[in-house]
């Protein structure tokens, strides 16, 4: 968590190399022919150096303060703490983001129509904090 550290993204910024980051892109791929490398995102993005301890902060305090678990936000342990959602589920949960939806959580393994119901009903589970 907190990684990287905001001056280390201001450094690589500083210098005008690429800079990729899940929180920001997702899924990525890099393909190579041993001379040019291709980079390929799942969302498109810039990381900024920001104080990503405060960050963190903010979005803890506002998980709680409206009284739902943020997919997009939340930690892996927060996210843990919705039904069915366990270490690994959460950790996919935050290789997936964004999601527009709680009813995307079916694109995480193991969670059907079942599960899905469950996290629905227990009505903790949320995106943009509503």
């Amino acid at each position: 968590m907190n990684h990287p550290h905001e001056e280390v993204v201001e450094r690589v910024l500083n210098q005008s190399i690429d800079l990729y980051g899940t929180d920001v892109h997702g899924t990525m791929t890099v393909t190579t022919d041993g001379e040019s490398v291709d980079v390929n995102t799942q969302h498109s993005g810039e990381v900024e150096a920001q104080d990503r301890e405060g960050e963190q902060q903010e979005d803890l305090s506002s998980n709680s303060s409206s009284g739902c678990i943020n997919l997009n936000t939340a930690s892996n342990e927060e996210l843990q703490s919705i039904v069915h959602i366990g270490p690994d589920r959460a950790a996919e949960i935050i290789d997936l983001r964004p999601f527009d939806a709680v009813s995307e959580l079916t694109q995480v393994y193991g969670i059907g129509d079942g599960r899905l119901g469950d996290i629905k009903s227990e009505d903790e589970a949320c995106v943009g904090g509503s």
